[in-house]
């Protein structure tokens, strides 16, 4: 309602004088006071939209079992990626929210191509090799997997399936 629009001319000052000399000026240049009434109302929706996304994120993140590959919080971070890109032209911040996203998809994904490899290793190995091999692929092309153990895992897993070849080769 009428009631919650901010207006300059019923603001607070620290000193009287300072509110004197800004509604002399307001007053005295065209759609003062209505341009500034919508830069503060402008201003104050986009702070109350960041500080409430900065909170549902880091109660998101305090709630999850894991933040490196929760696809839950994956999607969060694309999505308000999206908002801030299409809906606030911030690209900076668009930028960050989808490379968070990005990163736990990769994790995922490299961890999806392990699981996959290693269930295949016992009984088709030539295939589980190619899995193993996508994820060294998603490891190597993207930063955002900088994990040894995934790394260590995916090396040690490529291991067993030369043994695994080789002993059906030499067997």
């Amino acid at each position: 309602g009428e009631d919650t629009k901010i207006k300059i001319e019923f603001a607070r000052t620290y000193r009287p004088e300072d509110k004197h000399a800004i509604l002399k000026w307001l007053r005295n240049n065209n759609e003062g006071y209505s341009l500034v009434n919508a830069a503060v109302t402008t201003f104050m929706k986009d702070w109350v939209d960041s500080v409430m996304v900065e909170d549902a994120v880091r109660m998101a993140e305090l709630n999850s079992r894991n933040r490196t590959t929760d696809l839950n919080l994956a999607v969060m971070y694309k999505t308000i990626g999206l908002v801030y890109n299409n809906d606030k032209d911030d690209t900076h911040r668009a930028l960050q929210y989808l490379e968070k996203s990005q990163a736990v998809h990769e994790k995922v994904l490299t961890n999806v191509y392990n699981d996959i490899g290693s269930v295949l290793l016992k009984h088709k190995p030539h295939q589980a090799k190619e899995f193993f091999e996508k994820s060294l692929v998603v490891i190597a092309a993207e930063q955002n997997v900088n994990d040894e153990d995934l790394i260590f895992k995916t090396y040690k897993n490529l291991n067993m399936v030369h043994a695994k070849l080789n002993s059906l080769h030499f067997g």
